[in-house]
């Protein structure tokens, strides 16, 4: 598959029944992911990375002459800064030098090279060297999210693709994989959750160090991910400990009493997934207490997810 055939995915506002009165540093960051990855990245809201400006694209992600956000930036980037990438080393070892660069659009070139099959990597090279990349990005993520790093909308569909790329590649023995994914940008509510969930066990200590982290859409996440694994270890899907079960069920009932608007929805939402009748007085004080208001038809959107959770445990 060629990489500039890919639909750039694009950084959004979603206001999931953000409240009128939540201050603007409260409000979610999307994630939307490209057309091949949108089966695992769909939902909101997500954990999303500040832009800069682009010039006009089509509503496909892709500008008049056909390129792609990514390849332009790219572009861009290397006729200012000089050759995309040094012609001293074998093509192969070339690239997977560049993967670790310390500038992302030179990762974002080679990995646009092994999508395009410019260069054919071994697959046990390339899933080692794919789950380095990740660990970097990590970390890039975070400093855009906190603003101390401006990336491209290129930025988005480039990391949409690594994970799925990932996740494609890996196994659910490959904890260190299934790690450095659980921390990467997707939606509570996506499918990429669903997926995650194979990795089990491995993703617990995870999940617990998430819930607590400053940036908001790991916590997030890591509701998103506490709700499917206890729902699929329910199921018989995965394995789960009960010391882990109870404290992927703890961080969601911890969730429930946030002052975070986000915190409290999201949370009160996979609760009811993973809740069991214990909670129901929990959810039926939620249903009928709860004041933060919605912005929509919904008057109050947290009242009405625990509604929502009552109607999913007392269903079962």
């Amino acid at each position: 598959m060629h990489f500039s055939t890919l639909v750039a995915s694009i950084v959004v506002l979603a206001l999931r029944g953000t409240p009128s009165n939540a201050p603007a540093q409260s409000r979610t960051l999307g994630l939307l992911a490209t057309p091949e990855s949108a089966d695992l990245l769909q939902g909101s809201p997500g954990f999303g990375l500040p832009t800069v400006p682009q010039a006009a694209a089509t509503d496909t992600g892709r500008t008049a002459a056909g390129t792609s956000l990514l390849d332009r930036e790219i572009d861009v980037y290397f006729s200012m800064n000089g050759p995309a990438a040094p012609v001293a080393q074998p093509p192969v070892a070339d690239v997977l030098a560049n993967l670790r660069s310390t500038d992302w659009a030179i990762r974002g070139h080679a990995f646009r090279q092994i999508v395009d099959r410019s260069v054919v990597v071994p697959d046990n090279v390339l899933k080692a060297a794919l789950t380095d990349l990740m660990q970097i990005e990590i970390p890039t993520m975070e400093a855009a999210y906190h603003g101390t790093t401006t990336l491209g909308e290129g930025y988005s569909e480039y990391v949409s693709v690594l994970q799925k790329r990932l996740m494609d590649m890996a196994t659910p023995q490959d904890a260190r994989i299934g790690q450095l994914l659980a921390q990467g940008a997707f939606n509570d509510d996506s499918l990429f959750v669903v997926k995650l969930a194979q990795f089990g066990e491995s993703l617990v200590q995870t999940i617990l160090e998430m819930s607590i982290h400053d940036v908001a859409p790991k916590r997030w996440n890591a509701y998103g991910l506490a709700g499917e694994l206890v729902k699929q270890s329910r199921e018989g899907q995965i394995a789960l400990s009960s010391a882990s079960v109870t404290q992927l069920k703890q961080l969601l009932r911890a969730g429930t009493t946030s002052n975070d608007y986000s915190d409290r929805l999201i949370s009160v939402t996979h609760l009811g997934e993973a809740g069991d009748a214990s909670d129901l007085p929990l959810l039926q004080k939620i249903a009928t207490t709860d004041t933060m208001p919605g912005t929509g038809l919904v008057q109050f959107p947290i009242r009405d997810a625990a509604l929502n959770a009552i109607r999913a445990i007392t269903s079962r």
